[in-house]
């Protein structure tokens, strides 16, 4: 897996994720069930993420990007997007360091 800006959207129970701001997307949504997809070209196992979220409770979630799996083309190459739920303190620094890099 691979850093790399990600230009697509992702959608979430239906609602569409757009970056608004350096280091990631932030979208305030009621509780409930969510499933997260990352907009993708190719389909692999475990790209999209099941979450349950309570009333308050913030998430984080990594859009990663992988060239090394494409099940679709043999002689060309096509981003495969995959969300990881990333613990707070983590994705709190990661998301620092991108702003301040800026």
């Amino acid at each position: 897996m691979t850093r790399r800006k990600v230009q697509d959207d992702v959608e979430t129970g239906g609602i569409s994720l757009t970056r608004d701001e350096p280091g990631g997307f932030y979208r305030d949504v009621p509780a409930g069930h969510y499933h997260i997809a990352p907009v993708s070209y190719n389909r692999d196992i475990n790209q999209d993420r099941d979450v349950d979220l309570a009333a308050g409770q913030q998430l984080y979630v990594k859009i990663l990007s992988s060239q090394s799996w494409d099940g679709a083309c043999r002689d060309c190459v096509r981003d495969t997007f995959y969300a990881w739920v990333i613990p707070p303190q983590i994705a709190e620094g990661e998301i620092a360091r991108v702003r301040n890099s800026i």
